[in-house]
Order: C-alpha cells, then structure tokens, then sequence
C-alpha cells in the first residue's frame, strides 16, 4: 500500500486520509443532457446533466505490479456538495461502447442514470486497460476499484468540486460481485486508515460467487444459459490468469469450442458469450472429464482435506483458485438492498438467496429483496430508498 498522506478532500470539510498520486491525468469527454437520460430511463428523474471525464489512475494488476488504467467518472453539473459512488455495471458485450468513449451508450447508461440524480459515478473501464483484466478476481478488482475512488477525489480536489464523504455503490450480477470486493478490501485492507465508508449499496440481479457457482455446475446439470456462459468465461480466464494454458478441449467439448475459444482473442468480452448458443445443460458444454474433476475436488474440498487431492483428477487447482476468489464467507456491515427484476428469466433462485443470506448474516438491519418491473424500476426505486441514507 502507498504511503499514506493527510490532505483534505474535494473541499470536504473534513480532514481525511487518502492515497496521493492514483491519479495520472485526465480528460473531459462529452456533457450528457437530462432530457436524453429521461427519455432513455422512463420514471427517473434526472436533475442534472452530466459530465464525463475519462481518467487515467494507477492500481496493481493481477500479479502485483503498479498500471495504468482507465476509467470514467460521471460528475453531475451543479455546485452542490455531493457523495460518490462505486458502480460496476455487467458484461461488457461491445467493444464500441465502453466507458471510456464517452458515449450515452451500452451499459454505462445506468451509471449515466445514478449520476443524473447527484451522485459522483465512478466505473472501471476493463476493456480500456490491457494490463487490467480480473474477472472474477476479487483482489485485483476491487483494489482497482479502491484506486480509482482515490483518484476521482483527487480529480474532485483539483477541480474544486465538493463532496461530502459519503460512498455509495450499486452493481447487477458479476458486478454486484466486484462491489462486495471492494466492500471486504476496504474492510479488511485499509480499516480505520481509509476515508472509503460505504453509507448503502443496491444491487440487481442476484449476487454471483464463483466458487457457488462452479459448485452448482458440477452438482446440477440443468443451469441456465446464462450461467452456462458465466461458467465458460471463467475457465477460459481462469487458465489464462493462472497460467496453466490447458488446452480449451479437455474443458468443453467440440460443437463450443470455435464459440468459447474466440473469446481468447484479441478485443473479445466475457459478454459475448451471452450472445452465443449456449447449451441448457452443463453436460452439453463441458466435458465429462472436467465435470467429473470438479465434483470430485468439491467433495475433497467438502471433506475438509479428509480425502488427497489430484490435480489432474480432481481440478484442485481450479477449485483453489475458486475458493481464494470466492466471497460466500464474508460478512458486509453495510445496508443493502437487492430489486430483482421481474422481467429478468435467466437469474436463478440461487444467485438471489446467495445474496440474501450473505447480506442478512452481516448483522445489519432492513435487508430486503424487492421487486421491480425492469432496470429503469431498479434505478428509480435505488435512488428512492438510498435517499434517507444519503440525506443522514
């Protein structure tokens, strides 16, 4: 961790700790009108356009080492005192429509969305960073997610744009993963040495784990295609982060190969596998070797060590890399709040009690899993039950 300076923060009136020189530089991208966000987000209500600023800022990368990477901050136009927020939207499925170009585009609408109603929207850019690619790496994601709020108070202090203290976060499946990241790095990590304390957090579409999940494959054949395509994403980076370049064949069987192996290749997304035929079934797109190596290292795992493990037989190190990335154990202190969309088929019960008991054994009070129509519901009804918090 970087020396720690005292300085005083976006015009904050207090005093607070953070970590000088995340951030690199800075460059303001398009002003984004209120009237295209309501038109886009039918019942949110947009109070301010909005600003974005691309950033370069410095984190550590998979293996530990100081990069640069890129994200974006979408600052509300007003002079108000305001908080910041953490957001990680889902899947990027199209290399056009990242962060970083600025545009009212793809998944960083609703990032778009939070910032009209006054809050300061943070989002890491993965696609923008070529060193910085941790899917479902719960350290590397959430130390740069950790980094680049440092360097949008910087930015804040520089630009002399108030803001009050607060952290908020919000993040819909894989991405609601990375915020609860975030939320354990900045508990266990930095404790009382970090100004970062989360006031409330939201998330949509259930909370996946990767451990739970793989869990799940190997014990379940009938998954959703969704999953499925989570799944194959995973393998294909997990051999890829950790070095063990297997040969994608004796993960999936040949009529998904051509489908899965192109995401090995240069600007393509773990998103676009959701694009692709995904099977029904885990036994149509892995093969019975590996699924039999996984429930056979789930049960040594299970037997607390009872039984010697193989790494040829029972994918001990894949499942070690599961269980070191995996968040089912920990406990956030903070109030959240789950809006499963109704309109949303491909979310299993699972993903959603997974979240419900993670949040609802940390102790905090008036955790409850609501309803909503679609994303636009999800955002305006976040927005409403964050505002109590946010006015405390």
């Amino acid at each position: 961790m970087a020396a720690l300076g005292l300085l005083s923060a976006c015009n904050s009136d207090k005093e607070v700790f953070i970590e000088p020189l995340q951030l690199e530089k800075t460059e303001e991208k398009t002003v984004i009108q209120t009237n295209a966000i309501e038109q886009d987000w039918a019942g949110v209500d947009a109070h301010y356009d909005i600003k974005t600023s691309v950033v370069s800022f410095r984190t550590k990368n998979l293996a530990g080492k100081t990069v640069s990477a890129t994200g974006v901050v979408y600052i509300p136009v007003t002079k108000d005192t305001l908080p910041l927020m953490f957001y990680q939207p889902s899947l990027l499925d199209n290399y056009a429509e990242r962060p970083s170009t600025g545009q009212y585009a793809g998944n960083s609408r609703e990032a778009i969305a939070f910032a009209s109603a006054g809050y300061i929207v943070t989002v890491v850019d993965w696609a923008a960073s070529p060193d910085l690619t941790p899917f479902f790496q719960a350290d590397a994601a959430a130390q740069a997610g950790y980094d680049l709020l440092t360097a949008a108070f910087e930015m804040c202090d520089r630009q002399h744009i108030k803001t009050n203290n607060q952290i908020f976060m919000a993040g819909s499946e894989d991405g609601a993963y990375t915020m609860l990241a975030l939320m354990r790095l900045i508990k266990t990590s930095y404790g009382h040495n970090s100004r970062f304390v989360v006031a409330g957090a939201t998330t949509t579409a259930g909370f996946i784990d990767p451990a739970e999940l793989m869990e799940r494959v190997a014990q379940k054949d009938d998954v959703s295609s969704n999953e499925l395509a989570l799944c194959a994403a995973l393998v294909i980076r997990y051999n890829q982060y950790y070095g063990w370049n297997r040969d994608l064949s004796h993960y999936f069987k040949q009529a998904y190969l051509d489908e899965v192996s192109a995401l090995c290749t240069e600007q393509k997304f773990e998103g676009e596998l959701f694009k692709t035929k995904m099977p029904k079934k885990a036994s149509q797109l892995f093969t019975s070797e590996f699924l039999k190596g996984l429930e056979a290292g789930f049960e040594v795992k299970s037997n607390k060590g009872k039984g010697k493990g193989n790494s040829k037989d029972d994918e001990s190190e894949f499942i070690a890399a599961l269980q070191a990335n995996s968040l089912k154990d920990f406990m956030p202190q903070t109030y959240m709040r789950m809006f499963q969309e109704t309109s949303n088929r491909s979310i299993s019960w699972e993903q959603i009690e997974l979240f419900f008991r993670l949040v609802a054994t940390g102790g905090i009070g008036h955790v409850r899993i609501s309803l909503c129509t679609d994303r636009a519901q999800y955002i305006s009804k976040s927005l409403e039950w964050l505002e109590p918090i946010r006015k405390h």
